[in-house]
């Protein structure tokens, strides 16, 4: 007797072993400033998590203790928060103008 087990693909979290991993997007000026995102768990509770200024691309954040189960004696795996950061692909004239400013700044 062969048995095969497919696992369809979670819509929010990706699996790495006993740990979840899941994608949330910000504004690039939320990337630059800092902001507070919220992250639900598997479970249902949700969390706001703050996110540093200048946080990068694909950087991540954890939640300690909020992944898969691990064993029976309690331990779980995390949660990792990968940053995604938004570029527009259209502005408007004042963001472009604005955009210039940073680019004369340094930014």
């Amino acid at each position: 007797l062969y048995l095969k087990v497919n696992i369809a693909p979670h819509p929010v979290f990706t699996r790495e072993g006993s740990n979840l991993i899941m994608e949330k997007r910000i504004p690039f000026s939320r990337a630059c400033l800092g902001t507070k995102i919220e992250v639900q768990t598997l479970e249902g509770k949700t969390f706001k998590v703050k996110v540093p200024a200048g946080v990068q691309q694909e950087s991540k954040l954890r939640l300690k203790g909020y992944g898969l189960p691990t064993g029976p004696h309690g331990k779980r795996g995390d949660i990792f928060v990968k940053i995604g950061v938004q570029i527009p692909k259209k502005l408007t004239r004042e963001q472009k103008k604005l955009v210039k400013q940073l680019a004369e700044v340094g930014l």
